[in-house]
């Protein structure tokens, strides 16, 4: 029995033997991710990559903490209990391309992963930059017209900060007081561009020049009392004869500037040709007072304008009356008679507002009174009475009042300082008496427009005890109108007599008088200038 049963129990052991599970093998069961990985030393967050099946850590800084390469701290948080890292921190140089091994242990098993870090491909650009002082804003910049944009300073900030800035081929550095710089903003169309180099990334930046305000102003022609250039063309023809002192007021139409004399006479000179003077025809004009005509407007009336011509009276027993042409080719039709209610002084000048359907006529008197007579028109009618409008300051003889909107207003003329005027009602009150410092006196033909985004007031002045005058143009840059006379803008000048670019003593003007009108035709905007004794000249707003 027992031979048999050995063999049996030999048997049931080796069956338990073969049963029994075998003990498994550790796991490595880690994997890193981006959030366990934190750089520090740098101005942006960086890309990080990690690739677990190749176990490598890729960390991308901007180009701005390129210099941070070459001593970056890295570390790992936020890993399982289990699992350290080592080292778990660390300031490496990966500069150059070079890589630093970190081993992950997790109990017995640990694996090696390869950290390296680069820098993105530096970005050359502008940061900010400025034209004379103006920011650049969408790859331009606005100046005004007058600048000389053959020599304009550009200030500019690159980033990043070891970008150079070249023009054609040469580097060049942001304007200071110390190191000026002068650049050539001529070519507007094309404008300017600009190389910006970083280490070896190269871009262009192109920076053009937009233009508010007068460009040029294109004298299209002068005619001038004493010419004494060669070929300057004169002013009196075979029909205005060469004492002129006695036109004394100015207006305009889209075809002509008229000019009126005390003597009854009225002339129309054509724009397109100033040589071609026609004296216009009469007619059953009639009247009396001081000067039988004198004040001069045209009003515009659908297509084209009607021309309003008054005598001068101070008088109430005189009659005062306004004579109406339909063009420099018809006859004059009395459109007003009317007769002072009291002493005073109308008809040296007319200022017209609106035009000969809804419009308004003033004259003013500064001679007796601090006021002014206001006719309404409607639907081509004249009132037959006035409205009177006071004034609490007093200006000069002969002087006019300009409208800028329904509540402003400039007095202008000779013999006192040109006042801003605010009118309420029918009382005007001074608010401001233009400052001496930049206004000459006197001023005549105040006119305001708006030119490529700028606003502008031009006028004439008397130069040399009235022997001579300049049309201007000044800027007015302030929130308000009074604001902008305080402290105006920058001002253009241009002569009257012969040689234009001077002053020159021509025949005197013995009342302080001149004229400045505008009249926009097809889409452009002319100025004609007049000063009694030095000359006419017909401008052009570029």
């Amino acid at each position: 029995m027992k031979r048999i049963l050995l063999p049996l129990t030999l048997l049931l052991l080796a069956v338990v033997a073969c049963n029994k599970t075998p003990k498994e093998e550790p796991k490595f069961t880690f994997a890193l991710t981006n959030a366990m990985v934190q750089v520090g030393n740098v101005s942006e967050a960086p890309m990080i990559q990690v690739d677990n099946s190749k176990k490598t850590v890729y960390i991308e800084v901007v180009y701005a903490d390129k210099a941070e390469l070459s001593a970056l701290p890295v570390s790992f948080t936020g890993l399982p209990s289990d699992v350290t890292a080592n080292p778990a921190t660390s300031t490496f140089n990966y500069a150059g391309g070079a890589a630093q091994t970190v081993t992950f242990t997790q109990g017995t098993l640990s694996e090696s992963y390869s950290i390296s870090a680069a820098a993105t491909a530096p970005d050359p650009h502008f940061v900010s930059m400025k034209l004379n002082g103006v920011e650049v804003s969408g790859g331009s910049a606005k100046l005004k017209g007058s600048s000389d944009l053959k020599n304009v300073s550009v200030e500019f900030v690159v980033s990043p900060e070891n970008t150079v800035v070249k023009l054609n081929g040469e580097t060049i550095t942001s304007a200071t007081e110390e190191t000026p710089n002068a650049i050539d903003f001529s070519d507007k169309m094309n404008g300017v561009t600009f190389t910006l180099v970083c280490d070896e990334v190269e871009k262009t930046q192109n920076v053009k020049v937009v233009t508010t305000g007068i460009n040029s102003v294109e004298r299209v022609w002068g005619r001038y009392v004493k010419p004494v250039t060669a070929g300057a063309d004169l002013w009196w023809t075979e029909v205005i004869p060469p004492s002129n002192q006695n036109m004394r007021t100015m207006a305009m139409d889209k075809k002509n500037i008229y000019l009126a004399t005390t003597g009854k006479k009225l002339y129309a000179v054509s724009i397109s040709d100033p040589t071609a003077v026609k004296e216009m025809d009469m007619g059953d004009y009639a009247a009396g007072g001081v000067f039988g005509s004198c004040a001069l407007a045209t009003m515009p009336n659908g297509d084209g304008h009607v021309i309003l011509l008054s005598n001068m009276v101070n008088s109430t027993a005189s009659e005062f009356v306004i004579w109406k042409w339909d063009s420099a080719d018809g006859k004059p039709e009395k459109v007003l008679s009317y007769k002072l209610p009291e002493a005073a002084r109308i008809g040296d000048q007319m200022s017209v507002e609106g035009d000969w359907k809804s419009g308004k006529i003033w004259f003013h008197d500064f001679t007796s009174q601090q006021a002014a007579y206001v006719f309404t028109v409607t639907d081509g009618t004249i009132s037959t009475t006035a409205t009177k409008v006071s004034y609490d300051a007093k200006q000069g003889n002969w002087s006019a009042i300009y409208k800028y909107d329904d509540k402003q207003y400039i007095g202008g003329g000779p013999g006192a300082k040109s006042r801003l005027f605010e009118l309420s009602g029918d009382q005007a009150t001074s608010k401001l008496e233009l400052p001496g410092a930049y206004f000459a006196n006197p001023l005549h033909g105040i006119r305001f427009f708006t030119f490529n985004e700028q606003e502008y007031m031009t006028y004439v002045v008397l130069r040399n005890s009235f022997q001579d005058g300049q049309v201007r143009f000044t800027e007015l840059n302030g929130e308000t109108l009074l604001s902008s006379l305080e402290n105006p803008g920058a001002t253009l000048r241009y002569g009257l007599g012969d040689p234009v670019e001077n002053d020159i003593t021509a025949d005197k003007n013995g009342n302080g008088l001149g004229n400045n009108v505008m009249q926009v035709i097809d889409g452009k905007i002319y100025i004609a200038s007049y000063v009694p004794g030095a000359g006419l000249s017909l401008f052009l707003i570029k």
